[in-house]
Formats: structure tokens, sequence, C-alpha cells
């Protein structure tokens, strides 16, 4: 198991980084291989590309292999709720309090998706029904405090959300519609002027072509080739801007087939013991049990899915820093369950609530597997 290395060595650090060199301070020590002097720039430019792990990149680059410096750790989870969120805020889970693709929220009664910044089950979103954004979520933009110009590089059918309203203030935020659209922004921000500036810019196509096809097929592979062709356009664009251009990821991903699936209504004695779904994510499930239930729970688990599972107390997760370091969110014990299901090899498990519909990925993350865990760092001066 790959946990995070929130002391020097991951996504968070790296934020303390670029926070450090853009006139403010975060809880967290910087990033051990990229501290702020090496980035004393006009332009620091963060490229995330959703779903690119360190052991893809490393075995694939081929035009941005000079500039792949090594790797770094994601949050725990591995997945896009908790990391971007760790990157527009430069806060871990353990701070910001979100935990997964889906979250028990008990100060809302429920189950919820953070980032729709909705329930579940239904279409009303948190500002819909007049519940303010702050009061779910604790912690606020890494922007608002920087001595830089700060811009956001966003597609446009994102741009225009909840959760982006709340986490994208201070950003000048800019719009695209296509890949090449995404760096014309990019350029437009570094040469918009010749003020101190950081980009963050986010691409989320590599992500989902690995859930749809995986992150071992063509599809995925060439979708990365063709992006990193015009990242290294890109490079050569920027000449003369003294611009830093940093290109990670927010987690790897693992592939699973049909027959890797844990479909909890398939073992009734485990759906039983759970008073909720379950939280989080496929490869790290929360589990809410039942306090009569717990023994057999426990017992069930090791018994039946030991091949495809290790079980872990959540109160353990906590304690040994898998969501980050210090004082922690006042309702992150009540968002992780009372156990995780920290699932093996290629296996997920999944269940399915009223209204929904079984649902399958090829591709799969937010677990701590060394190919989910590790991202790339790729650091290029223009």
């Amino acid at each position: 198991m790959h946990f995070p290395d929130y002391r020097g060595g991951s996504l968070v650090n790296l934020m303390s980084s670029i926070a450090a060199a853009s006139g403010t301070r975060t809880r967290y020590p910087q990033l051990k291989a990229l501290r702020a002097k090496e980035l004393d720039h006009r332009n620091v430019v963060l490229l995330l590309v959703d779903g690119l792990g360190y052991e893809f990149a490393r075995a694939n680059a081929t035009l941005l292999a000079p500039h792949l410096r090594g790797s770094m750790t994601s949050v725990f989870p591995s997945t896009t709720a908790a990391c971007v969120t760790s990157l527009l805020t430069g806060e871990a889970p353990q701070q910001h309090g979100i935990t997964g693709w889906f979250m028990h929220a008990r100060e809302l009664a429920g189950v919820t998706v953070p980032l729709h910044c909705a329930p579940r089950v239904g279409n009303a979103t948190f500002a819909q029904l007049g519940i303010p954004l702050e009061r779910v979520y604790g912690a606020a933009p890494l922007a608002l405090r920087m001595k830089r110009e700060a811009y956001a590089i966003i597609g446009e059918d994102l741009l225009a959300s909840p959760y982006n309203d709340a986490f994208l203030r201070g950003s000048k935020a800019l719009a695209y519609t296509t890949p090449d659209g995404l760096f014309r922004q990019v350029r437009r921000a570094v040469t918009s002027s010749r003020r101190r500036k950081y980009v963050y810019a986010y691409w989320p196509m590599l992500d989902a072509l690995g859930h749809a096809f995986g992150c071992g097929s063509d599809v995925f592979r060439d979708h990365f080739r063709a992006l990193e062709a015009r990242i290294s356009r890109l490079i050569a664009s920027l000449a003369g801007t003294d611009t830093l251009l940093i290109v990670t990821g927010d987690h790897g991903m693992v592939d699973a087939g049909r027959h890797d699936v844990v479909w909890v209504h398939e073992h009734p004695q485990l759906e039983d013991a759970l008073t909720l779904p379950l939280c989080g994510e496929p490869r790290a499930a929360y589990c809410y049990v039942r306090p009569a239930r717990a023994k057999a729970f426990e017992g069930y688990v090791r018994a039946q899915l030991s091949h495809a599972c290790t079980l872990v107390r959540s109160d353990a997760l906590i304690a040994r820093g898998a969501f980050g370091l210090g004082k922690a969110h006042p309702l992150l014990a009540h968002r992780v369950g009372d156990y995780v299901l920290l699932m093996k090899g290629s296996h997920i498990v999944r269940n399915v609530v009223l209204g929904e519909a079984p649902v399958w990925h090829r591709g799969n993350h937010g677990g701590v597997s060394r190919e989910e865990m590790l991202v790339p760092l790729i650091v290029a001066r223009a």
C-alpha cells in the first residue's frame, strides 16, 4: 500500500511551494523536489491532466520525458474530488473535508456528490436548497491569498458549476471547448501582462477515456501522445515569457474487468450490516456499519472478501495521517465511516441505490496502489 507523503512528497506540498513563491503560506511543508526558490518566475503554470499517473507517464512519455523529474503522491483517497480541492485550497482532505465521489454529510442528512454540490439522489444543488457551501466545505481558495494574479482555465461545460463558483474565487476564469482552446487560453493568460501570475489549467478527458476504455487501451495512450505534443508546442510558444510550466495528474488508474467487481447486493450479509450505501470510491469504500453487526461484518469481509480487499478501521487511517496532518475538519470522522475497504489488485466494490443503473468503469482510481497514488512531476522552463 502506498499512502500520501504529506511531509514533503505530495501534491499538497507542491501547492505549498507554489504558495510560498506567490507571497503566502500553507500549513504543509514545501515539496522537497520543487521548492519555492525554483518557482521565482514571472509566470507559474500548473497544468493538471486528470488521470495521469506516474507509472503510465514514465512508460509512455517521449516528448516530455526530458522534463520528468520523478513522482509525487496524490492525496487519500486518490481521486479528483479530494485532490482537486487540495490543489485549489492548499489543504489536505484532513482540513477541507472532501473525502470522495460519494460523501456522507451528516449535517445534510444524507449521501452527497461533492463535485456536484448535490445529494446523491435528486437534482437539487445545495445552493438551490439554500445551503451555503462554506457550511459544508472547510477551506477557502488559495488564490484569494496569493500575491500574484491568478487565472483558472476550465472547460466551458464545467466552469459554471457551484463547485467552481466556490473554489475558483480569487481567480480570473477562462473557458475553452477544445484541446487547442485550452492551450490558447494558457498563452493568453501568460501574455496578458508583465505582472507575476499563477495559472491553473485543468484537462479532464484523459480520465474520462480511462474510465470508458481503460488506461491500458490504445485510445488512452493515443490521447496522451496527442496531448503531449500540444504541451511540447506550448513550451516552445512560451519561450521568452519567463514561465515555469508544471504538469502533473491528480491520480493514476488501474483497469478492472467485469469479474473484478464486488457487487454489494450479491452479498446479503454484507449489505445487511450497512446503515448507509457505500461512500468514497470503488477502490476505497467507506462503510457505515450497524454497531450490533460490526463483528459479523468484520468476520464476513475477512472470510469471504479477503481476496478482493483489506479491511481497515477508518479511525486508524485518520490516526496514521492518510487524510493529512494536523487539526482535522470537525466532521472528517463522520465522512469516512467506520471501516474502509481498500481494494486489492484490480478489484472494485460498488452498490446501487434506487433510481440508479449499475455502473462499471474499465479504469478506476481512489485506492492506494502505486499506480493510483503516484503522479508525475514534469517541470519545464520557457
